[in-house]
């Protein structure tokens, strides 16, 4: 007896700690009905028990659960009953969490403290078993599992010294203070290949490279609408609906730095000073302009020639 409760508090560590760096994972409760088909050396007759539990999800394949157990196995003669209360601890790891129908294996240790007439003792108590959780509901899931139940007691019957019973549990798990213990099917996200955030399906301008913005359809927004989208428009702010080149602005022929939409001078010479209509300046304002201008700085109202200098 003393050796089992070592293993069973072993256990309990264990389970503890496993626990602890899953703070963030749900609880349920698993109330159950049992069936149990006695170990033929009880010489009992079959019967039903009660079970309750309190389990976590650890991850994707592991549950871990503690458990309270009653049942109460009649003697076949002599009017003696096994009468027995249990602590389970149990690890449960699902082959497939997939929402609909999660098989599972259940392996775990516990005590049962089993009244047999004038004797109440304590004993080690493990089980295996393979069961499967089905979802019914949007939180709640109903299970069933068959599980193998050995009971190392050699206090009941002079005649034994362990018995091995087999268990076939109905019940359902209720999770609480989180997500639900078999969570709701995660949607797969749409494909989107060149990751601009809007689906393959939906996409009109597939191949859109990294990091660009996009709109609703999937293509490089172009926000002065000139035809030139963003990422290689170079005069960003064009005014809408005048012509641009392909960098995204305005053509200005004469080269004088006023496009062609503005400009009252075209054809301006290379490298003449301008004003903004891109018109040749005429600093002494005597009519010549300056790159014409052979006498510049010319009197105000003097009268000059086609070069700019005073008629004598």
């Amino acid at each position: 007896m003393n050796k089992a409760m070592v293993v069973l508090l072993s256990f309990v560590g264990v389970s503890v700690g496993v626990q602890a760096t899953a703070a963030e994972r749900p609880w349920y409760v698993a109330p159950g009905l049992s069936y149990i088909s006695a170990d033929n050396d009880r010489a009992a007759d079959d019967d039903f028990g009660l079970q309750l539990g309190l389990g976590r999800v650890i991850d994707e394949r592991w549950n871990i659960e503690a458990s309270l157990l009653y049942d109460k196995l009649d003697r076949s003669s002599g009017g003696n009953s096994f009468d027995q209360k249990g602590l389970l601890l149990d690890a449960l790891y699902l082959f497939d969490r997939d929402h609909v129908a999660d098989p599972y294996l259940v392996f775990g240790l516990g005590g049962l403290k089993t009244k047999y007439a004038s004797r109440d003792n304590t004993n080690l108590m493990a089980n295996l078993g393979l069961g499967v959780m089905h979802r019914i509901g949007e939180r709640i899931g109903l299970r069933a599992d068959l599980r193998y139940r050995y009971d190392a007691d050699d206090n009941s019957l002079s005649s034994q010294n362990e018995f091995g019973d087999w268990v076939l549990n109905v019940g359902l798990t209720i999770p609480f203070g989180g997500e639900s213990a078999t969570p709701a099917p995660v949607a797969m996200a749409p494909a989107d290949a060149d990751g601009d955030g809007v689906a393959d399906s939906q996409d009109a301008c597939p191949g859109t490279p990294a990091g660009i913005r996009v709109d609703e359809r999937g293509c490089e927004i172009d926000s002065d609408h000139d035809g030139v989208v963003d990422s290689r428009d170079r005069c960003p702010g064009t005014p809408r609906g005048a012509r641009v080149d392909v960098q995204g602005c305005e053509p200005d022929a004469d080269a004088d730095g006023v496009v062609d939409r503005l400009d009252r001078c075209p054809a301006t010479v290379r490298d003449a000073v301008v004003d903004e209509r891109g018109c040749e300046v005429d600093s002494d304002h005597d009519g010549v302009v300056n790159s014409a201008d052979r006498c510049p700085a010319t009197a105000t109202g003097a009268r000059v020639d086609v070069h700019g200098c005073v008629i004598e």
